[in-house]
């Protein structure tokens, strides 16, 4: 951009340098502005993320050359002045003017919200209470659910974020319904049937259930649910084993 409005200004100058020095420190200016100050580099970057921007800034090529064959040196230095202005109020106020032009429902309310998983957990699992899900868990196993409950909160939140509808819904489900029922159907079983290990890939197979890889999530569920089955069985057949007894 700068080396035609450059052209033009050595072509249109009628043997003036003022116009091509200004073009020259305009160049300068905007490169310092963005590699020599984070604050102000921040605000050019997204003023110039905008698709606006690029249609503002062409018009310098043809208000330069209009200048020029129409009133000559005088007029494109008054062209320059307002690109010298609009590139100081693009790197001190770009980035407040950029959000002051968005929907208020798009604006950041914190700049590093989605890092906060506090508030998301209450929306995704109001009925899960993990001490009450926890009770009676070896340490190991306890350790193990929440950090499947961690991991089904991160891809929730990413999910979300990106907008991948699908995912969101299975890490839901999977707060919601897969976790819960699965420990609950494991422990529901007598002492001596109890297989930590098998609590373990039970809790391995839901983090797998809500992964990226969507082509094996079918099998995997169709999985889990015989193993929901398997367990339930079981602590029927254990339940009337000890009625009879």
């Amino acid at each position: 951009m700068f080396i035609p409005i450059f052209v033009l200004s050595l072509v249109f100058s009628r043997g003036e340098p003022l116009p091509g020095m200004a073009v020259v420190l305009l160049l300068a200016l905007a490169l310092s502005l963005r590699f020599g100050n984070a604050r102000t580099g921040a605000n050019l970057r997204a003023v110039f993320a905008r698709p606006e921007t690029a249609g503002v800034v062409s018009l310098l090529i043809p208000a330069m050359a209009i200048s020029g064959i129409f009133g000559g040196p005088v007029l494109m230095l008054a062209v320059l002045a307002l690109a010298f202005t609009g590139l100081l109020l693009a790197a001190f106020r770009g980035g407040a003017l950029v959000q002051e032009s968005m929907p208020a429902s798009l604006r950041p309310s914190a700049p590093h919200t989605p890092a906060l998983p506090a508030q998301p957990s209450a929306e995704l699992m109001p009925a899960l209470d993990l001490r009450e899900l926890c009770r009676g868990l070896p340490p190991v196993l306890a350790g193990e659910v929440l950090a499947t409950v961690d991991r089904l909160e991160a891809v929730a939140l990413q999910a979300g974020e990106q907008g991948d509808t699908r995912r969101a819904f299975d890490a839901r489900q999977g707060l919601s319904e897969y976790l819960p029922e699965t420990v609950r159907a494991w422990k529901a079983q007598q002492g001596d049937e109890r297989d930590p290990d098998e609590l373990a890939q039970a809790l391995t197979l839901i983090q797998r259930l809500v992964g990226s890889d969507t082509s094996s999530k079918e099998s995997l569920r169709r999985t889990w649910e015989t193993q929901q089955r398997f367990l339930k069985a079981r602590t029927g057949q254990s339940a009337n084993d000890t009625e009879e007894s």
